[in-house]
């Protein structure tokens, strides 16, 4: 049976302070007591030797590793029962209450390291102690023991294992959840830090270039070209849709942290969608490549939540994607289950990011101060299609990524999808 030990720091260090009074307690009996014979005489300083040896490299060992070592807790439950095992068969010839209520100690030990099982492990190993004690003892005294007694210490052990058992696991659990909650308070404070961070620079970015174009137009007024002060209200506009978008991310992760994601239904061409989602995300293109096929279908979704999930993984593929490479959208539709691929010829993502790239904030350990990227956009996808009953894949290599999503989305006959398609084309 397989035992899970308890987190050592605490058990060790209490059960080397027993050890300590266990050999000045041991040290004073076995000076005070009349042994029956010589090898009860060995067993009996054999096992404080040995107590002094074990105890001591077990104290020393628990001080170099701060008391935390795994291993030391199963090492420290073998010198236990030996410990225990030398002392009670040594004394097993004095009055019974004396020896057998040590045996009490070992159960007490186990269920304190293994808990429930630990319990169950103490109670066997006591009542096989017990037996071997009331063996020697009946010999001694030239009268076996009743079957009285055995029942009362076995029943005994029985009963208090049951206890030590409940509280053992009632303190397990109660310390997982306060791991759990401490956990949970970090990883908030985390977010709550990178959201700062993230939110300031990606503001500060685009706040940056408004108030730029706008005091260029302003303060040139009269002598500005016209394509000149264009260009500059145009890359205002640019700025702000984007911080129109990361306000709209951020809204969305706020909803997705409190399991808030709205999804409202409504009868819609996918294509529309799509090419809404691939538009938006056109500010990342960099000469890429991009394929985009369709199918003319009309169906019940959230169209916008689609059109959110479709940009950010467009934008995800065209950040990662060098210049040049190509990107695929295709949309299918069947059985009531709209799916959507989008694919890039990228280097792919690292086996170290690919079961956290869906956390929110996180960016891939090879370029973790992406200015680009807040961090966000996958997290938000999870999220997304969690709330709409979907499901999400990552197809990854060397070369490139794969995002398939899986949409509920029941198809409405009678209406006329406006697109198609497969359309092909390089941009700037």
């Amino acid at each position: 049976m397989r035992m899970t030990p308890v987190p050592p720091m605490k058990v060790e260090q209490y059960v080397a302070y027993l050890r300590a009074f266990g050999l000045v307690a041991g040290v004073v009996l076995a000076l005070l007591t009349d042994f029956p014979d010589a090898a009860r005489v060995a067993l009996a300083w054999g096992t404080l030797v040995f107590l002094v040896i074990a105890g001591g490299g077990l104290a020393w060992w628990g001080r170099r590793t701060h008391w935390t070592s795994t291993a030391m807790v199963h090492v420290g439950f073998v010198v236990d029962v030996a410990l225990i095992s030398g002392y009670v068969l040594a004394y097993a010839h004095l009055d019974s209450n004396v020896s057998w209520s040590v045996v009490f100690t070992l159960l007490a030990d186990a269920a304190l390291r293994y808990g429930v099982r630990g319990a169950v492990l103490g109670t066997v190993l006591g009542a096989l102690l017990y037996t071997a004690q009331a063996q020697l003892q009946g010999a001694a005294a030239g009268e076996p023991v009743g079957v009285t007694a055995y029942m009362f210490v076995f029943s005994t052990l029985v009963g208090i294992a049951g206890v030590l058992g409940t509280f053992s696991f009632v303190v397990a659990r109660q310390a997982a959840a306060a791991r759990a909650q401490a956990l949970a308070l970090a990883d908030a404070q985390r977010v709550r830090e990178r959201l700062i961070a993230t939110s300031s620079h990606e503001f500060n970015g685009s706040l940056t270039a408004i108030l730029l174009g706008a005091e260029t137009v302003r303060n040139n007024v009269e002598r500005i070209r016209p394509e000149s002060a264009r260009s500059a209200l145009d890359e205002v506009a640019k700025q702000g849709r984007h911080l129109q978008r990361l306000v709209d991310d951020l809204l969305a992760a706020a909803q997705a942290t409190s399991d808030d994601v709205g999804v409202r239904v409504r009868v819609e061409d996918v294509a529309t969608t799509i090419d809404l989602a691939v538009a938006a995300a056109g500010r990342h293109q960099r000469r890429h490549r991009l394929e985009i096929a369709v199918d003319p279908v009309v169906c019940e979704l959230d169209h916008e939540r689609l059109q959110q999930i479709v940009r950010n993984l467009v934008e995800n593929a065209f950040k990662y994607t060098p210049a040049g490479g190509l990107v695929r959208v295709t949309a299918t539709h069947g059985a009531d289950l709209l799916e959507v691929r989008v694919s890039d010829t990228g280097p792919g993502i690292a086996v170290t990011d690919r079961e956290r790239i869906f956390e929110p904030f996180r960016r891939r350990a090879s370029d973790p101060e992406r200015a680009d990227s807040a961090g966000l956009g996958l997290y938000l996808v999870k999220q997304i299609v969690d709330a709409m009953r979907g499901s999400l894949d990552l197809r990854t290599s060397a070369g490139g990524s794969e995002f398939v999503v899986r949409l509920p989305a029941p198809e409405r006959s009678g209406v006329r999808p406006i697109g198609s398609q497969r359309r092909v084309g390089t941009a700037e």
